[in-house]
């Protein structure tokens, strides 16, 4: 998943590769400016029908310069998602952030607020047992505590993975590398931002958001909508037999694509978030090791490690070790 513009943000984005050059290297390279004209070959993409756009960073702080760190895509993503009143997508190739879990949880506890669909379109697995034990592990117990809060409290969530049919018939899962969110088909963010503690405070990331602030921007919501559409339709497979009408609309749209993932006849299928750990008694003895399913989950790196946050990776470590203290001395 890919971002092409042209205009004034050209401009802002060679600012931006400028600086981080000269940080990186040591040395300035100019970047000529802006051609004009639009050179994305025609019928490519979906035009977003917007008048502004926002980029986005997150910069980790280092030991060599005192100026980070950059958290702006964190705020981005959880502002979003307290305001979103029907409809959260997310694409990512991982979900493990701890942030962006407790923002969709905290949403979901808010009985003042209208019920959610949650759709969140992910690779069935991680592609080597590194990703599996650094992130597969905590994404299975975010994704199992993110459903038991949805039925819980009487919101709609679907975990979705997309697969092709293989030559000897069996499945070839497609490898999600987008990393997308839409909120209420009036908020859609595009970048390099996986859903992951790293990108939201550690490594070097940047977004382009636009947002309908007003029913002013009916072209923007429009535009949004026919690309969250197209992107379904990709995973889907086909759009024939498809209620395109169904897949537009926000309310009901986790009903709509379970009917299709259980009917067995497109690419789209529902997750099995236990894959992660299933015939792999190593990995689930970790899972016991690692996870206390009763709290908020143990991060996979040092960002947010010792956050004050009081459901901080170091808090709950220690919550963790004095409760294994206590088993051991009962046993």
């Amino acid at each position: 998943m890919q971002a092409y513009f042209t205009g004034p943000l050209v401009s802002a984005l060679s600012r931006m590769f400028e600086e981080r050059w000269r940080l990186s290297a040591g040395s300035e390279i100019p970047l000529p400016g802006p051609l004009e004209g639009d050179y994305l070959p025609p019928g490519v993409g979906t035009p977003i029908q917007a008048r502004d756009a926002s980029l986005s960073r997150t910069q980790g702080k280092t030991f060599f310069r005192p100026d980070g760190p950059v958290k702006e895509i964190r705020a981005l993503f959880l502002d979003a998602i307290t305001a979103a009143r029907k409809l959260v997508y997310i694409e990512s190739q991982y979900f493990s952030s701890h942030a962006i879990y407790r923002a969709l949880t905290e949403r979901m506890e808010d009985g003042s607020a209208p019920k959610l669909d949650i759709v969140i379109i992910l690779p069935k697995k991680p592609h080597a047992l590194v990703e599996e034990l650094s992130v597969g592990l905590l994404q299975a117990r975010i994704l199992g505590l993110l459903r038991q809060t949805a039925k819980r409290r009487g919101h709609s969530l679907g975990i979705y993975y997309s697969a092709a049919p293989g030559e000897d018939g069996e499945e070839v899962p497609v490898y999600i590398h987008s990393k997308v969110m839409i909120v209420d088909d009036r908020f859609l963010t595009v970048g390099s931002a996986n859903a992951t503690n790293r990108s939201m405070g550690l490594d070097s990331e940047l977004n382009i958001s636009w947002e309908a602030c007003s029913l002013r921007d009916l072209s923007l919501i429009r535009s949004i909508r026919e690309f969250r559409a197209g992107l379904l339709t990709e995973h889907i497979g086909t759009d024939s037999g498809i209620d395109l009408r169904r897949l537009k609309r926000p309310k009901g749209l986790v009903e709509y694509l379970d009917y299709l993932a259980e009917t067995r006849l497109y690419r789209l299928q529902r997750h099995d978030i236990s894959s992660y750990l299933a015939g792999n008694e190593i990995l689930k003895a970790l899972d016991e090791l690692l996870m206390d399913p009763e709290k908020a989950i143990i991060e996979e790196n040092v960002f947010e490690i010792f956050s004050p946050d009081v459901a901080s990776a170091f808090s709950e470590g220690m919550t963790l070790f004095k409760k294994y203290l206590f088993r051991k001395r009962a046993g």
